[in-house]
């Protein structure tokens, strides 16, 4: 008998689910990243926006923003992670929402997108917006674009 080994160089993403949805599918692609089930994030989510007031609500409107939904044609693509010392912070091309500020810093860490535009907006909202805004223009201004890559575009 073979054991199949587990490839750690895989991301795991994070996306809204399309199947098992309330309102957006956030909750859902919650649990389905987190290994919980929906309705406990769900719970989880009701009793944060109870007890934190319109800021759990703002913060769930910005997450659907963020996160995309699930697109089965597309894999996640496998990360060396051995090679780090050989990467540089670059702006990306393909991966981006405003400038690719995110997806570039993503690409780097070897991590999802998705997770670093969540702890962008969260510092956003906890920092009052203005000062991650600054530093966010100012990023655009020094960190260099990945011209490496191809460029895709995404039919509507």
């Amino acid at each position: 008998m073979m054991v199949k080994k587990k490839d750690t160089n895989k991301i795991k993403r994070l996306y809204r689910s399309n199947d098992d949805k309330k309102i957006f599918g956030i909750c859902s692609g919650l649990g389905e990243y987190f290994g919980l089930d929906p309705t406990l994030i769900r719970i989880i989510w009701l009793l944060m926006m109870i007890f934190g007031g319109l800021l759990f609500l703002l913060i769930y409107l910005l997450l659907y923003l963020v996160i995309p939904t699930k697109d089965m044609s597309k894999k996640a693509p496998a990360i060396d992670f051995h090679s780090f010392k050989d990467r540089k912070i670059q702006r990306s091309l393909n991966d981006r929402m405003i400038s690719g500020i995110c997806g570039g810093f993503a690409k780097y860490l070897g991590v999802d997108p998705v997770i670093v535009r969540i702890v962008f907006v969260i510092l956003d909202v906890i920092t009052g917006f203005i000062p991650l805004i600054i530093v966010y223009l100012i990023l655009i201004w020094i960190i260099p674009l990945n011209t490496d890559e191809i460029v895709t575009f995404k039919a509507s």
